[in-house]
């Protein structure tokens, strides 16, 4: 796991395995170690841990215990009870909610599921209150940027010789869960997330690709495109760009822009031509005379120039024409499009 401070552009969070976190400055390479010290505490693989939404000199991470600390990271304090099932369990999810600082979610890898409302005073385990054959592996929450009550959890059985999809929503703060899996394929579920704009879409990654919702888990939708079949173990939604990152377990990293599904509702699958706002695209100019051979191994394709356009036709299109007007309504610009039914992209290169 890495994360960026929002605040300050040079600091940065990462880890390695068991607990293993480190503040790094990027300018002057200094770290500062963070995992909390003692021989009694356990950390997994990935030790969930997190900076706070309303304040980013807060840092949260969770093993057998949750930690907190008002200082990015120094001076850890246990605000939890022991959060493990078993002696050898350790957190393997965090969540903090967007909406109330004080509403704080956890999961551990042997199936406890805990949620506070009041700072990590009082912790109270609702893994029970799911409604689970057995305790699962926690793999991600999601607390809600849109509801105080609303939370995500993507629970992981395959451990336990169970291959179906548990992914599951709650509207007050975990008393009662409602599954979403209708529409999953089997395979393990590794990760969901909420989009940042729009409550209604849900990205979920599953041990065979990514998947997406837009009436908030009512429906799936794979999505395919060039993402190859594999497992997709975490979800980032870009805070700016309009985009997600998916990280798979061996095939890279993947980013897909995700305007129109934010736009999308099941009326525009009726009409017979809809135009989707754009997301701004960038011009950019390439610095003369500052190029680097980098190691002359690694190649990859560079990203097209310009900006998309998506829009989606129904069965009946027939004329289809995309232009682009200046201010005064002029057409400067006619793109190629195709007219077959569906979403469809074309690229302006901005000039």
């Amino acid at each position: 796991v890495c994360r960026a401070d929002p605040n300050d552009p040079l600091t940065v969070y990462a880890e390695m395995q068991g607990g293993r976190i480190w503040r790094v400055n990027i300018e002057t390479g200094t770290r500062y170690t963070l995992r909390p010290p003692g021989r009694e505490l356990r950390f997994n693989w990935k030790t969930p841990f997190a900076l706070s939404h309303h304040n980013s000199r807060i840092f949260y991470c969770a093993g057998n215990f949750v930690f907190r600390s008002l200082n990015r990271g120094e001076n850890l304090k246990r605000i939890s009870p022991s959060i493990s099932r078993t002696e050898q369990g350790a957190a393997t999810s965090f969540s903090e909610s967007p909406r109330n600082a004080d509403v704080l979610w956890v999961g551990t890898d042997d199936g406890a599921l805990w949620i506070t409302r009041d700072g990590g005073k009082e912790w109270k385990n609702i893994a029970e209150k799911v409604g689970l054959p057995k305790p699962f592996h926690v793999a991600s929450l999601e607390a809600s940027r849109f509801a105080e009550g609303r939370a995500y959890v993507a629970f992981d059985g395959h451990r336990s010789d169970n291959d179906a999809p548990h992914i599951y929503v709650t509207e007050d703060f975990g008393e009662t869960w409602e599954s979403l899996n209708s529409g999953l394929p089997a395979g393990s579920t590794r990760v969901l997330r909420e989009d940042i704009l729009n409550e209604n879409l849900l990205y979920c990654g599953t041990e065979f690709g990514v998947w997406v919702s837009t009436d908030r888990g009512g429906h799936w939708i794979h999505l395919k495109g060039q993402l190859p079949t594999v497992a997709v173990h975490e979800i980032a939604v870009h805070p700016t760009a309009g985009e997600i990152v998916a990280a798979t377990h061996g095939r890279s990293v993947w980013v897909l822009e995700v305007t129109p599904l934010r736009q999308f509702t099941a009326k525009l699958a009726a009409v017979k031509a809809h135009l989707f706002q754009p997301h701004e695209g960038v011009l950019w100019a390439g610095a003369l005379g500052h190029s680097r051979s980098g190691h002359r191994i690694f190649t990859g394709k560079n990203q097209a120039f310009g900006s998309q356009i998506f829009y989606h036709l129904g069965s009946n299109a027939k004329d289809v024409v995309l232009e682009i007007r200046n201010a005064r309504g002029q057409a400067i610009r006619r793109l190629p499009v195709k007219k077959q039914a569906g979403l469809h992209v074309a690229r302006r290169d901005l000039r």
